[in-house]
């Protein structure tokens, strides 16, 4: 084939990228047929349960009175607004899919038409080849190839026939001159001289496979210094990266000798850490009257045996001491856990941009409280109730029943547990 056209492996290539983008193409189409379906379903199962709100307040207007016909309503509202933002979130995922869709189908046509066009472009330059071969009398591409090579190797074979005639003028120029000094001198014995002769051609032939044999060995041990010489160089270079990266490697996993085990995921956790605590400080300060908050223990006071970096301390404001966080009492404990909660949960709306928490659930805890601690959390509930939607209380302590407006009430019989709901 000519210089730069496609071999028959980038086609192949090519081929099963085609053939790849087409699967692709055709499992995006199978999910977009599936969401659209998924979607005319969940419209009608919309319109079948409008109508049959409708219907069962039409049903119900006539006996119920007016606070369950408004519980009923703000139930079924509810109800209704979960569905219609499901209904947009399926909705906006089926357009995501429609443009990926699109977008992948115009890149596998631009691939495809690449495709085609490196094809015809190979076809025309192996017409062009073949045509070529012909036109230069050859017969097959292997005969080519056995040319090729033997131009290449013209210029070898020029240099071999330029040393051959050198040697042979040296030769003749040396004959003339030896007929010249021999001419009228009569042929002396010479059985000695070649005996002679022969013991130096002898002797030279061994000296010189003896150097031949000290050539290639000092070659070798010429290429073995140099080899030694770049492996030690190398060695070398290889040795303080290795120090540098160790020390990077032991920093980021808090295995350093001598220094805090504080691994590089630890110190990235710190700063959201931090972040919650301050958070839940907001909400402890009025728990406890600005008696006491949390704080991240500092890395110079963490302790150089084994894993840290996530300890809690407790600050005094009063007295303006820290203590452990393992220090606090039930109560206390309690209420920290919560403000960490709540906290936390802050963090994750404020940092992950989309998600919002609207529910919340404390289950127990408010037993070990005393009332003035115990009225502050429900204060601190109540108002993130006003803010967020919805915060859920399980607990069988009979004080907070006076301060809950809607309870599901769970009792116990002999034939089994009943729930009710109190609206007060």
């Amino acid at each position: 084939v000519l210089d730069g056209a496609p071999g028959q492996k980038e086609v192949e290539q090519a081929k099963v990228k085609r053939d790849k983008k087409e699967k692709e193409r055709s499992d995006i189409q199978e999910q977009f047929q599936e969401c659209k379906s998924n979607l005319q379903s969940e419209k009608g199962s919309l319109k079948e349960a409008i109508g049959e709100i409708w219907n069962d307040l039409d049903a119900s207007e006539v006996w119920m009175e007016e606070e369950q016909v408004k519980g009923k309503l703000q139930k079924l509202e509810l109800e209704l607004r979960q569905k219609k933002e499901d209904f947009q979130k399926r909705e906006k995922h089926l357009q995501r899919l429609v443009e990926e869709f699109k977008h992948k189908s115009g890149l596998l046509e631009s691939q495809e038409k690449q495709l085609q066009e490196l094809n015809i472009k190979q076809e025309e330059q192996e017409k062009d080849f073949q045509a070529g071969l012909k036109e230069q009398k050859f017969s097959t591409y292997a005969s080519y190839v056995r040319a090729k090579e033997w131009i290449n190797g013209r210029g070898e074979r020029k240099r071999r026939l330029s040393e051959y005639d050198a040697r042979c003028l040296e030769v003749k120029t040396r004959h003339e001159m030896l007929c010249q000094q021999s001419a009228g001198k009569e042929p002396a014995e010479l059985t000695e001289e070649k005996e002679k002769l022969e013991a130096l051609t002898a002797s030279q032939k061994n000296q010189r496979e003896k150097w031949i044999s000290l050539y290639s060995k000092n070659q070798r041990n010429e290429e073995a210094r140099m080899k030694l010489e770049k492996y030690f160089g190398d060695k070398e270079s290889l040795t303080a990266e290795y120090e540098m990266v160790n020390n990077l490697s032991c920093t980021a996993n808090g295995n350093l000798s001598g220094s805090v085990k504080l691994d590089f995921e630890t110190y990235v956790q710190r700063k959201y850490f931090k972040q919650i605590i301050q958070a839940a400080n907001r909400r402890l300060s009025k728990m406890t009257s600005n008696e006491f908050i949390l704080q991240c223990r500092e890395i110079k006071d963490l302790s150089s045996q084994g894993q840290a970096g996530l300890d809690l301390d407790v600050y005094h404001l009063v007295n303006d001491s820290v203590r452990d966080v393992k220090t606090l009492s039930g109560g206390e404990s309690f209420m920290a856990s919560l403000s960490m909660a709540l906290g936390l949960a802050d963090i994750v709306q404020n940092t992950a941009g989309a998600i919002s928490l609207e529910t919340m659930f404390v289950d127990e805890g408010f037993g070990s409280l005393d009332d003035v601690a115990r009225d502050r959390a429900i204060q601190i509930l109540q108002k993130l109730a006003g803010e967020k939607g919805l915060v859920g209380i399980i607990s069988h302590v009979n004080e907070l029943k006076s301060q809950i407006e809607w309870q599901l009430v769970v009792k116990k019989t002999e034939r089994g547990s009943h729930a009710h709901w109190v609206l007060e």
